[in-house]
């Protein structure tokens, strides 16, 4: 009968493996996601929970591959794994949650002790992180335990099981990451793991061979011991370090693709990971299609990492080659799914070449140290927790100090240095002192060559008509300033231009001092999210008796604020300003200090939307003062009208007295006040009273106190109609992250919208003590103002073939 058929069992076990990667993924980029709530995007923080999640299915790997080979029925602990993880993934979803609070309460003293911090985010995720990911570490030892039963079928199955887990992985990270979190959310996330979970454990108890009782012992010889010319611990460091690279080269591709890409979305880091890890299966599978001679798996085992490093070298070179064709060719996309063939999908054919490869090794290293079944599940275990370890040290030294010290191009220098010497060092071992002496020399040319200039000379080749005026490589983020042919010059960050020097940009920022210094004139204590040029903060920090605190992921920003010291007033060298390098919202949440004002101008919501969601505004009510005033920048482009109006739900759900204003065609700002907002002329006179803020705003054209005024378009109650059809933007469901709008102009459906629900100018409240005559007056040039903006709106949307009339 087939269901006591021992090749249908195994096909059944690969089946399960599939699954098992599948869930993993899903479950990895939800925990992710929820930990980088709580601890940030920044790279350190970003660093340990990757770490400790591959350092639990390492030591799963460990715990388990010992065990196996004492357990008479390794096939029930493998049902138990599924069904304990289905269990784990839905408390998890639950209790995660309710930790918040327990973790912002316990963090809250200890900002200003960084290391204690540190400690204690390792210690949270480890409680969070680490019996899930020791019991996904089980899988693949228990699982070869139970279905391979004979010493000759070692490295073809063991390459089946490896090569399916690792291509259900895949598909479990662009399932996620294209559909299931954009669109169910991280709760629905959990929901699907744990069924693919409790799936995988029901049908594997529904086999005899793997579940029952009777499952006999193997009689099985030990395989004939084939020459092997090296050591088993020089295989297991060609482990370590295949492991080390894999993920090096992840992080190092991740870095120098996002300079590159159109979109920086986790749409594209997606499929820079899921790439890698198909290669990786793909490579395993090939290992299993074949009948190997023992004598060619030897041999391969050493050309592998030769072959990895040498694949690696050739894509950097056709990227380098044809990426700057692929960036002239963006004029011609009209849809996402242009973004996707010509960007995505070479991309992921590229990256899969060099892990073929790389994903050979942990089969092959399988066959070569495993000479008998009765170990196994040890073997199997400590190879993985090898090759897992590796991982785990690739990320956190790539990541946290060869990309800061040494830059992303040669840090793939020295990646593939160590790749390729690992493989050369088993070829020519008997003359290892030869290969010592290439291998120093190697580093020597790694560290001596010029190959900082490489990424500069590609990112000017991406803008042949702008000039390079300076060049920072960080932890976090490169970092560029470049001078377009107007003269304006323009900071670029992982190669998106997010500010520029223009009177339109410019205006942008001074007002995002300036709306919230108009309803808040006597503050004393202001914090600005994303510092870009540094112009908000050097304008707040014009009052002298006031102390500005200034949150930046990037410290490579701070250090080129000397560059724009013309339009942010010399800011860094202020007294009153505090630098912080950390993710804003991360900032919030440790932080005891409560706020006068808060403006943020962080990063377009489509690549932080941590910074844009309905549980973030609860958190910035929470600091402000009593008599604080929140400003959030909401731009108009690269979204669709549904997602401007979740911006704004979000924002009108937590704050009862909100407002837009039009800054620009691309920038629009929301404001909350502790009362209505209002069009008093003192409010605006005021900020005109101050010789350098009137200096400021004019250099803007924003000429006089009626032109700010005239920027107030929507009032609290208008901006709830106009969005009582959108959904809002939660931590959640962060529908704006999972955006597909290319459009990079201004959406004119938005400004044709903002037309539709203007608040008339008669119907904002004015608080002023003047007459009937001067108030008349007032509110006239405020109408004149007003009316220039809607025409400029107008004509805008008459390119698009849209006759705006009301």
């Amino acid at each position: 009968m087939i269901l006591h058929n021992r090749n249908f069992h195994f096909a059944l076990l690969t089946f399960a493996l599939f699954g098992s990667g599948f869930a993993s993924m899903i479950c990895q980029l939800a925990w992710i996601k929820e930990l980088q709530l709580l601890f940030g995007t920044y790279i350190v923080p970003v660093a340990i929970v990757t770490a400790i999640f591959l350092l639990g299915i390492a030591l799963g790997s460990y715990l388990s591959g010992k065990l196996a080979d004492r357990f008479f029925r390794p096939g029930f602990f493998l049902i138990s794994a599924f069904y304990l993880l289905a269990l784990c993934v839905l408390l998890l979803s639950w209790l995660i949650p309710h930790l918040r609070n327990f973790y912002y309460q316990s963090t809250i003293h200890l900002y200003d002790r960084i290391w204690l911090l540190q400690l204690f985010r390792i210690l949270f995720a480890m409680l969070v992180l680490l019996i899930p990911t020791v019991l996904m570490g089980t899988f693949l030892p228990l699982a070869a335990k139970t279905g391979i039963d004979k010493t000759e079928t070692i490295r073809n199955k063991t390459a089946q099981l490896y090569g399916m887990n690792t291509i259900g992985a895949a598909g479990g990270l662009l399932t996620a990451g294209f559909f299931i979190l954009g669109k169910q959310g991280l709760h629905a996330a959990y929901s699907i793991a744990a069924i693919i979970y409790l799936a995988v454990g029901i049908l594997l108890t529904a086999l005899p061979l793997i579940s029952g009782a009777q499952n006999p012992p193997v009689q099985d010889a030990q395989r004939p011991l084939e020459k092997i010319k090296w050591p088993a611990g020089f295989i297991l460091l060609v482990l370590f370090i295949d492991g080390f690279c894999m993920m090096g080269y992840e992080i190092a591709w991740t870095r120098l693709l996002l300079n590159f890409s159109y979109e920086k979305t986790v749409y594209f880091v997606a499929v820079i990971i899921a790439s890698l890890i198909i290669g990786s299966g793909i490579g395993s599978l090939l290992l299993s299609i074949r009948k190997w001679k023992s004598e060619s798996i030897t041999l391969l085992f050493a050309w592998l990492p030769v072959a990895a490093a040498l694949t690696t070298f050739a894509v950097l070179l056709v990227f380098f080659d044809f990426s700057p064709e692929w960036v002239r060719e963006r004029v011609n996309y009209v849809a996402w799914n242009d973004v996707f063939l010509n960007e995505y999908l070479p991309v992921l054919i590229l990256l899969v070449i060099p892990a073929i490869p790389m994903g050979m090794i942990m089969p092959a290293a399988a066959h070569l140290l495993t000479r008998e079944l009765k170990w196994l599940g040890r073997k199997i275990g400590l190879i993985g927790w090898i090759n897992t370890a590796g991982s785990v040290a690739g990320s956190l030294l790539t990541g946290l100090l060869l990309i800061p010290l040494l830059g992303v191009v040669r840090s793939f220098a020295l990646l593939l240095v160590f790749n390729l010497f690992s493989g050369l060092y088993l070829l020519g071992y008997q003359r290892w002192k030869k290969i010592l002496i290439v291998f120093i020399a190697s580093l020597f040319l790694v560290f001596f060559l010029p190959f900082g200039k490489i990424l500069p000379s590609l990112i000017q080749s991406y803008y042949p008509d702008d000039l390079l005026m300076a060049f920072r490589e960080g932890p976090s983020a490169t970092v560029t300033v470049h001078r377009i042919p107007s003269g304006v010059e323009a900071l670029s960050i992982n190669g998106d231009k997010t500010a520029f020097t223009s009177v339109e940009d410019l205006r942008v920022h001074r007002t995002l001092a300036a709306l919230p210094m108009a309803y808040c004139p006597q503050f004393t204590n202001a914090l600005v999210i994303g510092f870009g040029l540094g112009v908000t903060t050097g304008v707040l920090a014009e009052k002298n008796d006031a102390f500005v605190t200034v949150v930046d992921l990037s410290p490579e920003v701070f250090a080129l604020a000397d560059h724009f010291k013309d339009v942010n007033h010399d800011v860094i060298s202020r007294k009153n300003v505090t630098k912080v390098t950390d993710d804003g919202r991360s900032y919030l949440c440790h932080s005891g200090k409560k706020f006068d004002i808060i403006t943020s101008n962080a990063v377009h919501p489509r690549l932080s939307s941590g910074l844009y969601t309905e549980e973030f505004y609860k958190l910035c009510r929470m600091k402000l003062t009593s008599g604080g005033v929140f400003c959030q920048w909401i731009p108009t482009n690269w979204l669709s009208l549904p997602e401007f109006k979740s911006l704004i739900r979000s924002f009108t759900n937590v704050f009862s007295h909100c407002s837009l204003w039009f800054i620009t065609r691309s920038h629009t700002m929301l404001l909350a006040t502790p009362h209505r907002a209002d069009l008093s002329a003192e409010r605006f006179r005021n900020l005109f009273s101050d010789e350098q803020m009137a200096e400021s705003l004019q250099e803007t054209d924003l000429t006089n106190p009626p032109a700010i005024a005239s920027l107030f378009l929507i009032r609290d109650e208008d901006l709830r109609d106009m969005t009582t059809d959108a959904t809002t933007n939660t931590d959640n469901l962060p529908l704006i992250e999972y955006s597909r709008e290319i459009m990079m102009k201004p959406n004119p459906e938005i400004l044709n919208n903002i037309l539709e629900k203007i608040s008339p100018v008669s119907a904002l409240d004015s608080t002023d003590t003047l007459n009937s005559g001067q108030k008349d007056l007032w509110m006239k040039e405020v109408q004149a103002q007003r009316e220039q903006i809607v025409q400029q709106i107008v004509f805008y949307l008459k390119t698009f073939g849209i006759d705006y009339r009301k």
